[in-house]
This record gives C-alpha cells, structure tokens and sequence, in this order.
C-alpha cells in the first residue's frame, strides 16, 4: 500500500464508522431517523 492509499482507506473507514454511529444513535420512528441520516450528509 501506498501512503496515498493508506489516507483513503483510512478516510473510507472514518467516514463508514461515522454513518454507523449516527444509525446505532438514532433510535427512533423511521421517519425522524431518514431525516437525520440526510441531516448528517448535508
């Protein structure tokens, strides 16, 4: 791997577990919890 790989592999990870953590956080109706998800990609 290069170190330019290295940075985006690590950026995908941060960026997969960032998504994981909003979903497990967001425990609530389907509704509020889709407008949360779009929330935290804008």
């Amino acid at each position: 791997m290069t170190d330019k790989e290295l940075k985006l592999f690590f950026k995908m990870t941060v960026f997969l577990y960032s998504i994981k953590i909003r979903k497990d956080s967001i425990l609530a109706p389907p509704k509020s919890q889709k407008t949360g998800f779009l929330a935290g990609f804008f």
